[in-house]
């Protein structure tokens, strides 16, 4: 949502637990990525209606559960957030405050993708003899949409992507070497998506093998239910600042990080997994 709709993760989550109060969405507070047979077969019997809400047609053939979506041993207290058995109308989620819309559109998208059909392509690669050099060229074309039929941004995606000309081995090609300077640019900027991904995945650079497999159990820093209340904390607080959807750190928010580095085990996520 934050990268798609530059929303928040309080808003998101505040869109969430609105449409989880009214019955159109199910547990918001979840990390969980598995649903029971149960939940798979009351969407298989809805399916038709939640289609209905979706503005282009998508063939959703595959009704047989799928071990990588439908695994009740997966599940511990809630399953993965999806639809419930209420469905609304379109005029009733025309009337529902813009967020929300957005919300629903997109659970019930990436829900519907587990029923179509997978998304096929070609690949073609091409190698180029340039002197005792070799360079290597992939390019993709889509032959099946599939479930990318159901995300409008996948599409841009295919067009930006390398077209390659047509060529058969042995052809002669001219080659346009240039050495360009560059200097090294700084990492990207965290967004709220991005830096709650970072702190699920924090034990992802620890040395430390035990406390790393802890922190994957745990799934990193924090909770789905606390992620987004520390980065609204730490906002209010005037620790970071959201500048066109990117995070900062403040000045304020520097010295603090000045200060905790005094005492590593604060900083630590090894301590965390402890």
């Amino acid at each position: 949502m934050n990268k798609r709709y530059h929303a928040s993760a309080s808003q998101t989550l505040a869109a969430i637990q609105s449409l989880y109060e009214a019955k159109y969405l199910s547990y918001p507070r979840t990390d969980c990525a598995y649903i029971t047979d149960e939940e798979f077969d009351y969407l298989v019997a809805n399916l038709t209606k939640y289609l209905g809400l979706v503005s282009k047609p998508v063939a959703l053939t595959n009704t047989t559960p799928n071990k990588r979506y439908v695994n009740g041993k997966k599940v511990e207290e809630h399953y993965a957030i999806i639809m419930t058995k209420v469905v609304p109308t379109k005029e009733k989620l025309a009337s529902l405050p813009k967020l929300q819309q957005q919300v629903y559109d997109l659970v019930l998208r990436t829900t519907l993708a587990m029923f179509a059909d997978p998304y096929e392509y070609e690949e073609t690669t091409i190698i180029t003899q340039v002197g005792d050099a070799n360079f290597k060229a992939t390019g993709k074309v889509p032959t099946k949409q599939g479930w990318q039929a159901l995300f409008d941004d996948h599409k841009a995606e295919q067009q930006e992507a390398a077209t390659l000309p047509l060529v058969h081995q042995g052809d002669q090609v001219q080659a346009n070497l240039q050495t360009p300077q560059k200097e090294t640019t700084p990492p990207v900027p965290f967004t709220e998506g991005t830096l709650i991904t970072a702190m699920k995945t924090a034990g992802k650079t620890l040395d430390d093998e035990a406390a790393q497999a802890i922190l994957k159990d745990l799934q990193g820093i924090g909770t789905s239910a606390t992620r987004e209340n520390v980065l609204e904390i730490l906002k209010k607080r005037g620790y970071l600042v959201t500048e066109k959807n990117k995070l900062h750190v403040s000045e304020a928010g520097i010295t603090l990080c000045e200060a905790v580095e005094l005492e590593p085990l604060l900083t630590s996520p090894e301590m965390t997994a402890k």
